[in-house]
Formats: C-alpha cells, structure tokens, sequence
C-alpha cells in the first residue's frame, strides 16, 4: 500500500483545491453559528437590562430565557446547518483517496452491504429491527472479490417492567464478504468468544453443546482457544480449514481492533465481521478539514479496512476439495504506510 506521504502529495495537487470550497462552507457555517450565540447573549443582556430598569415587567424574564435559545437553535438547524459537508467531503477525499490506494476499487459513500448479503453470513441470527449503514466499497484485492462496509444493526427490545421499547446494538463495524475460488461444502463459524477464558473447562462444555451452529471445533491453539469458538457443519473440513497460521492471522486482527471478531466459510464466500462499535470515516465538522491529522486518521482506516483481506489472507485459504493450496499474492498490501493511530496494537496478552 502507498504511504501516507505519497498521498499528502496527492492531495496537495488534486485535491487541495476542490476542498476549499467545502471548507469555506463549514467556516462560515461556523462563523454564523458563533454569531446566533452572540446576538441571542446580546438580546438577553437587553431584555435583562430593561426588566431592571423596570421598563418591561419582570415575569417576562422566564419565557424570554427560553424562547431566545430556542429560536436560535431553530434558525442554526433550518438556516446555518449544512448537512451535506459530511458527503461532500467524502466524495471528494475519501473517494480520491481509494482511488489512489488502488485504482480497481470503487467507493459509494451512501451505499452499504444489503440485509440479504448480511443475512447470507448467520453470523447474527437474531433478525434486526434498525439496519442501516455506509461507505460501501467494492472491487478485487489479490484476486479476491471484495465488498465492504459499515453497518449498524439493533434490535429493538423491551422488558416487562420496561415502560419504553430499548435499543439494543447487535453489531457495529466493518462487514467484509469476499469471494474466493474454492468451495466449502458445510458451513463453517469462527467466532468470538470468552467463555473459555472465564469459565475454563465448564465454558468449553457450554461451547460443545451449541446444537445450532454445528460440530464443536476444538483448536490446539490454546490462545485462540481463549479468544475464539470454532463449529463446522462437516468437522473434517472445519479442522482442515482452521490452521495455524489463519488461527495466528485471527489472534492479530482481533489484538489490533480491540473488539469482537466473526468469521463464517459458506459456499464460495468469507464473511468477517469486526464489531468495531465506532463510525468510521466520520467527518467532524467542528475541525479544519484540512488539518492533517484529520486527514490521516481517515487514511489509517482505509489501510486498516482494506488490511483486513491481507491479515486473514483470504487469497490463501485452504481448499478442503482440493490438494495443494491455491496461493493468490497479496503483497500488494504487505507492509503498513505508517505506524497506526487508532488501531494500534497492544503489547499485553488477552485479558
């Protein structure tokens, strides 16, 4: 993957320039915002002013406190508020950036993975109530067919003392489905799990009598067995499928995220699921948006989204039907751009 300092100068030279304009619009959104707070102040140093020379009757103070803010609110978000600098500026850095990272891949911020594909994974069997999400990307990393986006998906539950329905997140993060050249004939899941690490052998016995899932997979990897659960619909696949070094690639993945990691094998398809439970390319419109801290963090997403096909190596997975390994390079993303902000790694073990 190209580093950051080859994309600065990509974007001082095609970008720089597009960008003003949004950038003029969030200033002065701003600008006007700093300016309904100041003229609300000085109307209610006024109307204060005049209630203590007794010019206008005191029981006005109340309505006024109120009505003043209020109003001001409502011109910011009908006038002031603009709420296309979020799109705008991903169509034009985000887009540019991809395009940059390599040409091949297509990008659509409003875009997002259908229910169905999402459905397709059963990595969440729980059907949702709220399902929505973006920046979807699409296209082929080493071979492999790629699609990519965020997704938030809850359900909407409540309980019987509960007097109001409560949102419950079943996942939010990055959902990832690639298409590879083999063919699984059962279905196999690797999922997070700490029932292992806290429970010890009881847990591994609460894993094995998962009867919806499939056969219990039991890894020699004790660390992975810590962290993740394996079932397989056909047990010689599953342990054919569940190596080292996809076990190895796994454990990385979910140390650098810091989240929950769900993987499952249907057919010709990988789904990965890395429950990040944060948006990603969020655009904060209360910063410069050419700073080039705000700049990077976007570009350290986009490597650590699109790294995610390089750590799990999904040109290289085993073909159970078949003998030797069907080996696809993946070198184009073989090494970071730049130390990672906001995924970076944790030097302790699992806790």
């Amino acid at each position: 993957m190209k580093s950051f300092e080859e994309f600065q100068q990509y974007f001082d030279m095609t970008i720089k320039e597009a960008l003003e304009d949004i950038e003029k619009r969030r200033s002065n959104m701003h600008y006007w915002r700093h300016m309904l707070g100041i003229i609300g102040g000085a109307l209610l140093l006024i109307h204060w002013t005049f209630v203590a020379l007794d010019i206008i009757p005191s029981y006005t103070m109340i309505p006024t406190l109120l009505a003043i803010p209020a109003v001001a609110y409502f011109i910011y978000q009908r006038v002031v508020l603009d709420t296309s600098i979020p799109d705008d500026y991903k169509e034009t850095v985000v887009k540019q950036m991809i395009h940059f990272v390599d040409p091949s891949l297509n990008y659509q911020a409003e875009n997002y993975i259908k229910y169905e594909v999402f459905k397709e994974s059963e990595l969440f069997l729980l059907k949702p109530d709220h399902y929505i999400g973006d920046d979807y990307i699409d296209g082929t990393i080493g071979g492999v067919g790629i699609q990519v986006s965020e997704l938030e998906v809850m359900l909407e539950t409540q309980g019987m003392r509960q007097k109001k329905p409560r949102w419950n997140t079943l996942f939010h993060g990055i959902f990832l489905v690639a298409t590879t050249s083999q063919s699984y004939s059962g279905k196999t899941f690797i999922l997070s799990d700490n029932l292992y690490k806290r429970m010890g052998y009881a847990g591994m016995l609460v894993q094995m009598n998962n009867l919806v899932r499939g056969h219990y997979i039991q890894a020699e990897n004790i660390q992975f067995r810590k962290n993740f659960v394996v079932y397989a619909e056909n047990a010689l696949e599953g342990k054919e499928l569940l190596t080292e070094e996809l076990m190895e690639s796994l454990l990385v993945l979910k140390k650098k995220s810091h989240c929950p990691v769900y993987v499952s094998l249907i057919g010709h398809k990988v789904y990965v699921a890395v429950d990040l439970r944060k948006d990603v390319f969020k655009v904060d419109i209360n910063k410069p948006l050419f700073d080039a801290r705000f700049v990077r963090s976007f570009y350290d997403e986009l490597y650590y989204i699109l790294g995610i096909v390089r750590d799990l190596g999904l040109g290289e997975f085993p073909s159970p039907t078949s003998g030797p390994e069907n080996h696809i390079p993946m070198d184009q993303f073989s090494e970071p751009p730049m130390e990672q902000e906001h995924f970076d790694f944790d030097q302790d073990d699992f806790e």
